[in-house]
């Protein structure tokens, strides 16, 4: 059975925790391009997503520092942010406040998502270029704001992908299959060990075949914190949030717009798109 790595550093073991010392001590000189990157935590979350496996861990850290300059984070940080109105517009999706322990919450409308338009050749680049200053915008200011308002670390995040409103024919559509697969593996590469649990909501369960190909793009490890259910399951979402305050879409009372990003954030955010 495979061994199983506590979620935060302070609950590691006095072997485990000298092993990532040594590991952080070791991936330093090649996280010194990014020192913002070059902390306990970050290394943290590659070292855990690959089961402490050093040489495993070490490939995942090395591809990231190249991906990471490949990315042209300046150029993607300076981008005037309307350049990206037409995905924008395209995505129904949002932050949605936090939950009980003070996590951001991201609601997808998979089945609401104009796709076609997304996964235009001409957005190649671009909708690559979005999701990385959505997940850039989350490292380092989404999770330090929602730390500060809540008076502890909060290094994860609860997301909610909604399937509801999805038809037969936009299931077998190779473009849907294209853009949840961008979802899985810009998240899965690169910014491993950010999410708490994923919920995938409003799936009909003539479409068990979409869940196995979505299920062969989590790691391991990943994929123990995914759960699939045909209807919204109220149950299993209290126990880590407030329901009534998910939007009417999803069965709540709350009216706030998906793209109001909401959150101890969202002033942060908005300037950060002004910039």
């Amino acid at each position: 059975m495979d061994k199983t790595y506590p979620a935060r550093i302070e609950g590691l073991c006095a072997e485990d925790l000298n092993t990532l010392l040594a590991f952080k001590a070791q991936m330093s000189p090649l996280l010194s391009r990014f020192p913002e990157m070059n902390t306990l935590w970050h290394v943290f979350r590659f070292l855990r997503s690959k089961k402490f496996n050093i040489e495993a861990a070490t490939k995942a850290v090395s591809e990231f520092v190249q991906y990471r300059a490949d990315a042209r984070l300046d150029e993607v940080a300076a981008r005037d942010h309307a350049a990206y109105a037409d995905i924008e517009a395209g995505i129904e999706a949002g932050r949605y406040g936090v939950d009980k322990s003070g996590r951001p919450i991201i609601i997808q409308r998979i089945g609401k998502t104009d796709v076609k338009t997304i996964m235009r050749s001409k957005y190649e680049q671009l909708r690559v270029d979005y999701f990385i200053q959505k997940y850039e915008r989350m490292l380092f200011i989404e999770l330090p704001l929602a730390s500060k308002a809540a008076h502890t670390r909060i290094d994860k995040v609860i997301i909610i992908n909604d399937f509801s409103g999805i038809t037969m024919a936009k299931m077998l559509d190779s473009k849907l299959k294209a853009f949840l697969k961008l979802l899985v593996v810009i998240g899965q590469t690169n910014y491993p060990e950010l999410t708490e649990h994923t919920f995938i909501v409003n799936m009909p369960s003539m479409f068990k075949g979409m869940w196995n190909m979505l299920q062969s793009w989590f790691s391991n490890s990943n994929s123990a914190r995914v759960s699939v259910h045909s209807s919204v399951p109220f149950d299993k979402l209290a126990e880590y949030l407030d329901v009534d305050k998910l939007p009417m879409s999803l069965g709540g009372k709350n009216e706030t717009p998906l793209s109001d990003d909401h959150g101890p954030w969202k002033q942060a955010i908005d300037a950060s798109r002004v910039r």
